[in-house]
């Protein structure tokens, strides 16, 4: 039974039982108290446990100062605490997990903060855009460019405020046209049945002019002499065309002329 017992003891500490190998030990003392062998290997037994325990304190130690320099905390702590486990004597864990403990806590210090302050531009961008809406929906264009710009400056990354812009300046840009068009045709309206003959007629002689119709701009100039005698416009045009025809120079040339100027 002794022989069983150390032999049993033996097997346990060559795959790192050491807690079962001493018992193993202690059991064969039970067979043979006082016996030098069996003393001896349950004092090898408890050298190897607490080199053991030196070893896995020294490994999980160097784990956690890698987490700890790649700045994960949450996880560098864990492992300081089972150092600690390991060998509560040195003072090294327990200095690292009061350090990464006021660090997480001027993290959390930071975050808190910066959300603050991201609410607070959230607001004012809300705000903002708010504002634009309410002034687009009033038609008052300007104002609503004006916060939609303050939206974008408070938040540049979102779309929403450019998107909104483009569209308004559109309208805007729209209604300027036609506010231009409504003043032309209400210029128009007042002119006389006459007046807008003479405009009709001159627009048809310049458009063939200069599409070098000479015959056909003369025609349309001296049409239009009749609804405004003396015209000196139409007059000098009409000796413009004279000349052209007379010179013999043809709508082709004249557009191959035109050309050479304009390269």
């Amino acid at each position: 039974e002794y022989t069983r017992l150390i032999a049993e003891g033996d097997d346990n500490v060559k795959i790192t039982k050491y807690a079962e190998g001493i018992t193993s030990f202690k059991s064969a003392l039970n067979v043979r108290p006082g016996d030098v062998i069996a003393l001896a290997r349950i004092a090898d037994a408890e050298k190897l446990i607490i080199a053991s325990k030196q070893q896995k304190y020294k490994e999980t130690v160097e784990k956690a100062d890698q987490l700890f320099a790649s700045k994960s905390y949450p996880g560098s702590k864990q492992l300081y605490q089972q150092a600690l486990a390991l060998d509560p004597v040195p003072t090294y864990p327990a200095d690292r997990i009061r350090e990464i403990d006021k660090i997480i806590a001027a993290q959390l210090q930071a975050d808190a903060h910066a959300r603050e302050l991201e609410n607070a531009k959230t607001k004012l961008y809300n705000d903002a855009v708010n504002r634009g809406e309410a002034y687009f929906m009033a038609k008052q264009y300007p104002d609503a460019i004006s916060a939609y710009t303050d939206a974008q400056k408070i938040k540049p990354s979102e779309i929403v405020p450019p998107q909104k812009i483009k569209e308004i300046q559109s309208i805007i840009d729209a209604l300027a046209a036609k506010a231009l068009d409504d003043k032309q045709s209400a210029a128009e309206s007042k002119l006389s049945s006459a007046e807008k003959s003479y405009l009709e007629k001159i627009r048809l002689a310049d458009e063939n002019f200069k599409n070098s119709q000479w015959t056909v701009a003369r025609f349309y100039y001296i049409e239009s002499l009749k609804y405004k005698k003396g015209d000196n416009y139409s007059l000098e045009k009409v000796d413009a065309c004279d000349k052209l025809i007379g010179s013999g120079i043809t709508a082709e040339k004249m557009q191959e002329y035109n050309s050479k100027i304009t390269k």
